[in-house]
């Protein structure tokens, strides 16, 4: 089989990101057989990288069998599944039409040294304990030939940015995409949001870089607003207007039907979530299990809805709604359930977050105008201190001997006669955020009659 040793012209970002993308969902499935093919069972094969053409309609797969042995017998049986692949991945990663696929065998790593070629397991799968589907990280086979006998570079990690972007992500993107865009704005070495927001919804995404990411469950267990829209009169399978119809009614409820029902769904109540939602069951997320074709059965989880109110009745068919909510909360399976207690059905047309704890939508940039800022100094101004996702907290100041003692791990006691004055109000149990001279020095807890580290910052 031909191999790639001549380099190619140089692909789009989103060529790569959808062969990438591509790659994740075919090694996923070898690895759960989910095609039915004993041919393919246990399937000897990595699937090294998805080369796309411009037009994202065709993808060549490139596979190499483990173990160097012939691939004749794998590449016979992919081919004969391709179709039935094409049509797993326009669902999937959600492309406008099932890309027609190619496999072909990667002799490009074939010449290379033993430690310089991929992981030798089924579907790309890494040695042990890491992600399914990624396996270690790949290395361009022209890059590599062209640094033989030079020395590998080292990969830059980025820069130790820290502190909080407030975002205003815009439909359509995923949380991931937007918190990457940032990252690549702030060249920051490390990133991650407090909640996700469907790629349907708008509205607040708190980002976290550097050392905030250390504070992210703070927000996460913070309340939460929200305005959305209700489309009566459908039921879909995602609970959002993403989804396949699954029902219908001809029932509309009016303004006074509304407001006496939505009653019933403030204070803490039991909630099943969306089966297109993160929930894990028996360690897979239940969106994975969906989109399989499988039969998801979620338990109730309790919740808190802290307000309900409708904003307004926009015509027969739609009635917007504000909720501020706790924890673990989804908006998509409270106008679910809203619906079916006015004896209709109904999925979320639109869905927007005003607030995440401190973080308020006055306070959020957009993502165009943040990624206009690349790299510009001008992005530091909407950096906000690590220590906003602390709001909640308490703040304790310390002398720097002992705010020393807290960054190597160890308890500041805080019993003493001589710290009754700064400490007195203190209970063991009590959470709070030590500072040295107006610098956070970590999250600490009261134990044992003393503050214990509970996450260092390094700031």
């Amino acid at each position: 089989m031909k191999g790639r040793d001549a380099a190619p012209s140089e692909p789009s970002q989103r060529q790569l990101r959808v062969g990438e993308e591509i790659r994740r969902v075919l090694a996923r499935v070898l690895e759960r057989e989910t095609l039915h093919d004993p041919a393919l069972y246990h399937a000897p094969v990595t699937i090294s990288e998805v080369t796309m053409t411009p037009d994202l309609r065709n993808a060549t797969v490139w596979i190499i069998p483990l173990g160097g042995g012939d691939a004749s017998d794998l590449l016979a049986a992919l081919t004969r599944n391709a179709g039935r692949l094409g049509g797993l991945l326009a669902r999937d990663i959600k492309l406008k039409f099932a890309p027609r696929l190619r496999f072909a065998r990667d002799t490009a790593f074939e010449t290379l040294e033993p430690d310089r070629r991929p992981a030798s397991r089924p579907g790309g799968a890494p040695r042990s304990g890491g992600r399914p589907g990624r396996g270690r990280r790949r290395i361009s086979p022209r890059r590599t030939l062209a640094s033989r006998g030079t020395g590998m570079a080292r990969r830059k990690r980025g820069q130790p940015v820290h502190g909080w972007v407030v975002l205003d992500k815009p439909c359509g993107v995923s949380s991931a995409q937007a918190v990457a865009t940032v990252r690549r704005v702030f060249d920051a070495a490390k990133a991650g949001h407090a909640g996700t927001l469907d790629p349907l919804a708008t509205g607040v995404l708190p980002v976290a870089l550097g050392e905030a990411t250390k504070t992210v469950p703070y927000v996460m267990d913070a309340t939460k607003d929200y305005e959305f829209t209700i489309h009566w009169g459908e039921a879909r399978s995602t609970d959002d207007r993403e989804g396949a119809v699954t029902a219908t009614s001809d029932a509309r409820p009016d303004a006074e039907a509304i407001r006496s029902a939505i009653h019933q769904f403030v204070g803490e109540i039991l909630q099943v979530p969306p089966i297109y939602s993160a929930v894990k069951v028996d360690g897979e997320r239940a969106y994975d299990l969906a989109r399989s074709g499988e039969e998801v059965d979620l338990e109730p989880r309790r919740i808190e809805i802290l307000a309900f109110d409708l904003v307004e009745v926009i015509d027969t068919d739609h009635a917007r709604f504000r909720v501020s909510s706790g924890k673990g909360a989804y908006m998509r399976a409270l106008a679910r359930d809203l619906a079916e207690s006015l004896g209709t059905v109904g999925h979320i047309l639109d869905l927007r977050r005003l607030r995440v704890g401190p973080f308020a939508q006055e306070q959020a940039i957009s993502l165009d105008s943040l990624a206009g800022l690349m790299h510009n100094p001008a992005a530091l101004e909407h950096l906000r201190p690590v220590e906003t996702a602390l709001d909640g907290i308490p703040a304790l100041a310390l002398s720097s001997p002992e705010a020393m003692t807290l960054r190597n791990g160890q308890g500041v006691p805080v019993f003493r006669a001589s710290d009754r004055e700064r400490f007195g109000h203190l209970r063991d149990g009590d959470t709070v955020y030590a500072m040295e001279g107006g610098t956070p020095v970590a999250i600490a807890r009261i134990d044992g009659g003393a503050i214990r580290p509970v996450r260092v910052l390094n700031l």
